[in-house]
């Protein structure tokens, strides 16, 4: 699915839920992120693939999704990004938080 030009502009807030950490979401969220110049707030929400058993892989791969998105470039300039998962949460807003990890860009 291709979103419209015209409508991914004029996007204020975006909810991404139900994201595994794969390549081809980072993609999108790069696509997104690109294309978005009135984005105010991304909201994306990771739920790491439980069949892969061993909780260090499902860290790794949670946390690789965030590095490889905080790779991307950003086109607007007042987006705040909230990513948050199972074992992290990730912003670049550079509010303090309470009890929970979180990376900035």
């Amino acid at each position: 699915m291709v979103v419209p030009g015209l409508l991914l502009n004029n996007l204020d807030c975006v909810n991404i839920t139900g994201l595994q950490g794969n390549n081809d979401e980072v993609n999108l969220v790069g696509y997104i992120l690109k294309n978005a110049i009135g984005l105010n707030h991304l909201y994306i929400l990771v739920d790491v693939d439980n069949t892969v058993e061993d909780e260090d892989a499902r860290v790794g791969k949670e946390f690789k999704f965030y590095k490889d998105c905080f790779r991307l470039s950003i086109t607007s300039s007042t987006a705040r990004i909230v990513f948050s998962g199972q074992y992290v949460r990730a912003t670049n807003d550079t509010a303090k938080s309470n009890n929970e990890i979180v990376l900035r860009l």
